[in-house]
């Protein structure tokens, strides 16, 4: 039997989860987190047209290998500067989440020269957090797929049939198969120091960050 890509992505979640509920009390207490972004709050579909993503984030810890899903992950864990340092609390991060992008004008069927293309990108995610008071930090790599492998059509479609709205023409210009990974670095400065205060409060919290991203075409096709 052969499993396409995103078939395995969606099975490593599983295998994700199913460890999860297996997991000792030294595990329990982990955040699940539902990011959603979508321009059905503007009315229109340009450009980034829709981003879901579902998040698991682990208890606070002293050391990353205090849970046991970093266990396969440590020996570069171990490698890594600063995120080992004893002053930061730790976090361990996964995520599975899949973006969309189409052109302005999505009435048309041919290609669009000088237009966003259309395009899905369904990933994976694993990334580490270290944090204290004054800052946090995150490190994370997305490892997936864009073309139709990434189902951006199928889903687009699903979702404008359930509001009645017509789907777009174009996706089958969209982009071919290709792997992808994106590596992100955030840090974040919390300001004012925080302090555990009762009430109304408020903070400002700057932050900057670096990605990189790199693609493999395997000459693989829908």
């Amino acid at each position: 039997m052969t499993l396409s890509l995103p078939r395995l992505l969606l099975l490593s979640l599983a295998a994700a989860s199913s460890s999860a509920l297996g997991a000792g009390k030294d595990d329990a207490g982990g955040t699940l987190g539902l990011y959603l972004e979508n321009d059905l709050f503007a009315g229109t579909d340009q450009h980034y047209t829709s981003g879901i993503k579902l998040s698991w984030s682990s208890r606070d810890l002293e050391q990353f290998s205090d849970s046991s899903y970093a266990s396969p992950f440590l020996p570069v864990f171990n490698l890594l500067p600063y995120i080992n340092e004893t002053d930061y609390q730790k976090n361990l991060v996964f995520a599975l989440g899949q973006n969309i992008y189409t052109p302005v004008n999505t009435d048309a069927r041919a290609l669009i020269p000088g237009d966003r293309p259309y395009v899905g990108w369904l990933y994976l995610g694993i990334g580490v957090v270290w944090k204290n008071e004054d800052v946090r930090n995150s490190l994370v790599l997305d490892v997936g797929v864009v073309g139709p492998w990434a189902y951006g059509q199928e889903t687009q479609s699903f979702i404008h049939d359930l509001r009645g709205f017509d789907s777009p023409n174009g996706w089958d210009n969209q982009l071919d198969n290709e792997i992808g990974f994106t590596l992100a670095y955030e840090r974040m400065w919390r300001w004012p120091k925080h302090e555990r205060r009762s009430g109304f409060d408020w903070e400002i919290l700057p932050h900057a960050g670096l990605a990189g991203t790199s693609t493999l075409n395997p000459s693989i096709t829908r």
